[in-house]
């Protein structure tokens, strides 16, 4: 789903990021349901899938990774309001570098169009996506506790 693009008027094509919701959701509640290694492989995949340089949203998504399950504790004691606020944050910076690294690859920017309704549809959509998260969450077999 994450190659699939919409037409919407003044914007062109955009694509909701629904990847980057799974990873970071996961991140968040199941840091153990998406290893490190995988969410490299699924970006490599995508990478591949959508004729993006590869690498490029496996480094962003190990990224994403990261920074979400460093502030992981202080996510999960929030209401659902800031989690779906830093959502919106982590929309943004992943926009943010990737636009960087295309002006440094191919020397243009995206359409600021563009990525504005990337970023918007993304975080509009993420609550309708995480119900689906949730219910799956409620039926997969308890986490194994993690030592920190």
């Amino acid at each position: 789903m994450n190659v699939i693009s919409f037409s919407l008027p003044f914007t062109g094509e955009v694509r909701p990021f629904f990847v980057l919701m799974a990873i970071y959701y996961w991140a968040i509640y199941r840091p153990t349901l998406i290893p490190p290694i995988l969410v490299f492989f699924i970006g490599v995949f995508l990478d591949l899938l959508a004729g993006f340089p590869v690498g490029l949203h496996a480094i962003l998504f190990l990224i994403v990774q990261w920074a979400v399950r460093d502030q992981r504790i202080f996510l999960m004691g929030q209401p659902y309001i800031m989690v779906w606020l830093g959502f919106g944050l982590i929309c943004v910076g992943y926009s943010l570098i990737k636009a960087l690294f295309f002006l440094a690859y191919i020397g243009g920017l995206p359409s600021l169009a563009m990525l504005m309704s990337s970023i918007s549809l993304s975080v509009v959509l993420f609550p309708l996506v995480t119900l689906l998260f949730i219910l799956a969450h409620k039926i997969l077999p308890a986490a194994p506790k993690i030592l920190h």
